[in-house]
């Protein structure tokens, strides 16, 4: 299996020089990123935190209240062989989408400390 890396896995862009017409301007300007090599593969936003599903390395929480200033606060690694694809946020949860293991629940109220609170084990059947 290859080894896919993702040079850039966060970035954040402001939005500048919105104009109030039907050929709206927009310009956009890096204001900061984050890169570790693994292949970032979906994000979700709550509060000041971006929680960053990040394929082999888990989940990657970035505090964002200051993008020129982005910084990572809390990680997961997935269980040996496991790989996170996707993320949904629910109150203070995170559910993340492991193929290897199935539905992975984090708590996430203190996002520098994120503790597992259920796992679910999904299983394909063929017929």
């Amino acid at each position: 299996m290859k080894n896919i890396r993702a040079n850039l896995l966060v970035v954040l862009f402001l939005f500048l020089g919105w104009k109030e017409n039907s050929s709206a301007q927009i310009s956009l300007v890096n204001v900061g990123q984050f890169s570790n090599g693994a292949q970032a593969t979906r994000v979700a936003v709550s509060n000041n935190y971006l929680y960053l599903v990040n394929h082999s390395d888990g989940l990657r929480i970035f505090d964002i209240s200051s993008p020129k200033a982005l910084t990572n606060v809390g990680h997961i690694s997935p269980s040996p062989g496991g790989a996170f694809f996707s993320i949904a946020l629910l109150g203070t949860n995170a559910f993340i989408a492991d193929p290897n293991y199935g539905l992975v629940i984090y708590n996430i109220s203190n996002p520098t400390n994120p503790v597992i609170a259920s796992q679910t084990r999904v299983i394909a059947r063929r017929n």
